[in-house]
């Protein structure tokens, strides 16, 4: 009788030992079970839960992929702009990536990425991976095709211009992968250009503003011309009504202006020149 009450005991006791393990898939993440026939359909969201258990078959494993945006850093050597026939030298740029928020997209990434073993129990595809497997190579072609559209002068006055136009062309190459660049950027400009390049250019930017500073200068004088000439029409507008109101002709309305200035400026003891004629000549 003992006997038989053991038995219920011994089963309940098995039957916890074989409850199924709690694990954890974190912000970030999603993950699938992997049981003797290979990964599960369903596409596991943040969260815990209790893998399947395992009394009369092997133990299930948790895969996790990393879907959050991550960032790497990557630099070229060299690269040619036929354009302006000169080498771009270190070029670096910086993007961020992640997996595609779609189902298909996730599924690629579980079939085609090896997983790396976290514990007995639990295996993730990390960004390192991800970049490894489908950006590492494509970028830096897709990056140097790209560049090879601009000239040297783009290069050192547009890098953020270049860097849409380059998200948009790596974009392209990644079209058939389950990744997808979200920001792309120059940290430090487009690549250092050969140090004659440089130079010249410097040489060019120093005739330039020493052009634009000359024509400020033209400007200014062209201006203080035109307040001039405005005075003058002014003047000239007035002495005509003042001669309709002296009922003097505008000629001799004028001379007698001019000789009144002269004997004002005499009676102050300036001296007037009319001609080869001045009042100081003995």
């Amino acid at each position: 009788m003992k006997k038989l009450l053991f038995i219920p005991i011994v089963l309940s006791v098995a039957l916890l030992t074989g409850c199924g393990e709690r694990v954890t898939i974190n912000t970030g993440e999603v993950g699938k079970e992997l049981g003797t026939n290979g990964l599960e359909e369903e596409i596991r969201k943040p969260g815990s839960f209790r893998m399947d258990t395992c009394i009369f078959s092997a133990c299930p494993k948790l895969v996790r992929l990393t879907t959050a945006k991550s960032a790497e850093e990557v630099t070229v050597a060299k690269v040619f702009l036929p354009k302006s026939n000169v080498d771009l030298t270190d070029v670096t740029f910086g993007m961020q990536f992640r997996i595609k928020d779609t189902p298909e997209s996730q599924n690629q990434a579980f079939e085609e990425i090896k997983a790396q073993v976290v514990t007995d129990r639990e295996l993730i595809i990390t960004s390192d991976m991800i970049f490894n497997t489908f950006v590492k190579r494509k970028a830096p072609e897709a990056v140097i095709a790209a560049l090879r559209e601009y000239s040297i002068e783009d290069a050192l006055t547009s890098p953020d211009t270049i860097a849409i136009f380059v998200l948009e062309q790596v974009n392209v190459a990644l079209k058939d992968t389950p990744v997808e660049l979200t920001e792309f950027g120059f940290p430090n400009g487009v690549g250092t250009p050969p140090e004659e390049v440089l130079t010249a250019k410097r040489k060019l930017y120093a005739i330039d503003e020493e052009k634009a500073r000359e024509i400020r200068a033209l400007q200014a004088a062209l201006e203080v011309e035109k307040q001039r000439q405005v005075v003058q029409q002014a003047r000239v507008t007035n002495d005509v009504v003042n001669a309709k109101t002296a009922g003097v002709s505008f000629v001799e309305y004028v001379t007698l202006k001019n000789m009144e200035r002269f004997a004002d400026a005499a009676e102050a003891g300036t001296p007037v020149a009319l001609g080869q004629f001045s009042p100081l000549q003995q």
